[in-house]
């Protein structure tokens, strides 16, 4: 790890990093949503259960009169998370993100809810994108100077992309229930929106001249503190 600060660093490099990245998801999420609202509209019809329907059928709507909320809240929270991790990345920090099971235990019910939900999601997503989440997080490493960080540290983890969606929804909707629905029938879209952006600031890295020699990778699993099978090289990078 390097003595670099957040505070540092060129911030016209930090914002060439986080901008683009929140507006790219952002943009995908607004775009995602006739499609999602129209999937609660499809369950709700299948659905052989009439109580309830009535509150999906208005959160099928009301997430399409709202998308630009849903959008604007989505932009807002990957930029907060992505600035706290990635000031505790280079100041290597203690991560105080993470909670113990006591602290777990002191949330509601509801939220606890959606941090499972966040979680198991997050999960998802890393198995569908391993090779870009790498390539971009090899990309961030080189241009800051710090350590390959933890899946809980990583400032462009899947788990970023899943709770800035969460939270643009509870910012939303009020029922819980209706909520956690809606982040449920998003996983498909999500499923393609965090690779694409990924694969997005990979390309806008490169072009920059921020390459990385991808043979580090070969068909071996993303390394991080939980999974050290091999070493990558991360200022092996070409121009």
């Amino acid at each position: 790890m390097t003595s670099t600060s957040l505070a540092a660093l060129d911030p016209a490099l930090i914002d060439a990093v986080r901008t683009p990245l929140a507006d790219d998801f952002a943009q995908r999420i607004f775009d995602a949503v006739p499609d999602v609202s129209g999937c609660i509209e499809f369950e709700v019809r299948a659905s052989t259960v009439v109580t309830g329907n009535e509150r999906f059928e208005r959160a099928s709507q009301m997430l399409y009169a709202r998308r630009q909320d849903l959008q604007l809240k989505a932009w807002s929270v990957f930029r907060r998370v992505f600035d706290e991790r990635l000031r505790r990345l280079i100041d290597a920090g203690v991560d105080k993100t993470r909670r113990s099971l006591g602290g777990m235990a002191q949330l509601s019910d509801e939220s606890l809810f959606e941090e499972i939900a966040i979680s198991r999601f997050s999960r998802r997503l890393k198995e569908q994108s391993e090779f870009e989440l790498w390539g971009l997080t090899t990309r961030i490493v080189a241009v800051t100077g710090a350590d390959y960080p933890k899946d809980n540290q990583n400032p462009v983890a899947p788990e970023v992309f899943a709770k800035a969606l969460m939270e643009a929804i509870v910012a939303i909707e009020t029922d819980a229930a209706v909520r956690l629905v809606i982040f449920r029938l998003f996983g498909p879209a999500l499923l393609d929106i965090v690779p694409a952006v990924y694969e997005a600031a990979n390309a806008a890295f490169t072009a920059r001249g921020i390459a990385i020699d991808t043979a580090d990778y070969a068909g071996r699993s993303v390394v991080t503190p939980e999974r050290p099978k091999f070493q990558a090289h991360a200022s092996n990078t070409t121009s």
